[in-house]
């Protein structure tokens, strides 16, 4: 065979080598087609999980946002039951000093209701021991009247 391929005129030799890079191109263009389609499948699997990691990352924005709005729902909960608190205990003080006001009033007022009975009492203790000495003076005249008689 070797005497073969001497015998090969240089056209038919030009054209073996350029068969033979012919398929070597070819099997490189094969194997560049694989890796483009290997290539094109991790492409695709990238977009699929860069898809599925937006996704992901728009419901975590979401859970994230209702999460604050929960938190600012339950900050305002809290002001307004610190405000309610406040407004609360200041009616009690108000409440407590009122009652503190009325009790001074009642105080006050009974001490004069028991001044006025004092007083009362002692005008009528006063009546009393008058008519007392206008009865022993009326039976002194009485008598004495009796006696001249």
């Amino acid at each position: 065979m070797a005497a073969a391929v001497t015998a090969l005129s240089p056209h038919q030799l030009k054209a073996k080598e350029a068969a033979e890079e012919y398929a070597k191109c070819m099997e490189e263009l094969e194997g560049l087609q694989a890796s483009l389609e290997e290539s094109d499948e991790q492409l695709r699997e990238l977009e699929e999980a860069s898809t599925k990691a937006g996704k992901e990352s728009q419901a975590a924005q979401a859970k994230a946002q209702a999460a604050q709005a929960e938190h600012s729902a339950a900050m305002e909960a809290l002001r307004a039951a610190q405000e309610k608190e406040a407004a609360l205990r200041k009616a009690h003080e108000e409440e407590e000093a009122t009652q503190q006001k009325l009790a001074k009033e009642a105080a006050a007022a009974n001490a004069k209701y028991q001044a006025q009975k004092d007083a009362r009492e002692a005008i009528a203790n006063d009546i009393k021991a008058k008519e007392d000495q206008l009865l022993e003076a009326s039976t002194k005249v009485a008598s004495a009247v009796t006696a001249h008689a």
